[in-house]
């Protein structure tokens, strides 16, 4: 009987086709299984106990932050042009001029800045009075402490070489009536700022500058005890018409230059951006 059923497997094969080469296989693996020891049988698997993990508490370390100091120069509220241009914004009473965005202040407020334990003298660390006259009217009198500085270059020497930036600093500037030489260079002293400092727009190292309304004339009328010497020499004074003369021809002229140069920038601004601005109204927030 055995030796018939290899014939019998093999016949099969032939007759089923693929599937039936791979029976005999299959017939013969069955048979070996069933002649396997009892205890060759898998058993079930016994059951393995997770021992419990426990974490160790991480204990945070306390942060301690170091507390900024602010400069006192940043301590202002905003350096946009939009506030420099508003009263509302600065620290000394002051009212907007039609003609520029420097604020002007009366004389009863810079003599309180003059005197020690005046009103706002304890607002700033330093207050800068700056005399835009020409020599010969500042060494006829001036406000006490007032410096000279007559042309762009002396404004740009005295404030911007080694500018005040750790301290609360007032700039007030003045000429014979506050009308056009005093406004002139606070403009460019504002301009001038706002250019050297373009990398950290809107910071400025003088956010406080004001005019003083009705110049060194009005001044001295209510406070030449201010003033040293107390007296007043007028900017068309017959012994100095001549001096007068090209001193304004030359103040005018650097006027004239830094526009020149101003509307080049402008050009070369439009040119780049083709055109597409429009020009900006001469009183404009800076």
């Amino acid at each position: 009987m055995h030796g018939c059923t290899p014939t019998i497997k093999r016949a099969r094969s032939q007759v089923t086709g693929i599937a039936g080469r791979f029976q005999p296989i299959l017939e013969e693996q069955d048979s070996d299984m069933e002649m396997m020891a009892p205890s060759a049988v898998a058993q079930p698997a016994t059951p393995v106990r997770a021992t419990p993990v426990r974490a160790t508490p991480i204990r945070a370390t306390p942060f301690h932050a170091t507390p900024v100091r602010a400069t006192p120069q940043q301590d202002t509220s905003c350096f946009s042009p939009f506030t420099r241009s508003k009263p509302e914004f600065h620290k000394l009473p002051c009212v907007a001029a039609a003609t520029d965005s420097i604020m002007r202040v009366e004389a009863e407020t810079v003599s309180e800045l003059l005197v020690a334990g005046g009103r706002y003298s304890d607002l700033y660390d330093e207050k800068i009075f700056v005399d835009c006259r020409f020599p010969y009217e500042y060494e006829g009198g001036h406000i006490a402490g007032a410096v000279n500085a007559p042309t762009m270059d002396a404004l740009e020497k005295l404030l911007l070489d080694r500018p005040r930036t750790d301290r609360r600093v007032v700039v007030v500037l003045h000429c014979e009536y506050s009308l056009q030489r005093a406004p002139s260079m606070a403009s460019h002293l504002r301009r001038r700022d706002r250019e050297v400092n373009m990398h950290r727009y809107p910071y400025l190292h003088y956010p406080e500058i004001y005019v003083l309304k009705g110049g060194y004339r009005n001044f001295f009328s209510f406070h030449k005890t201010l003033c040293e010497p107390q007296s007043y020499v007028e900017m068309n004074d017959q012994e100095h018409l001549t001096d007068c003369k090209q001193r304004m021809l030359q103040f005018n002229r650097q006027f004239k230059r830094t526009k020149s140069m101003n509307d080049a920038a402008l050009c070369r601004a439009k040119s780049m951006s083709g055109g597409g601005f429009a020009s900006s109204p001469s009183r404009r927030p800076t």
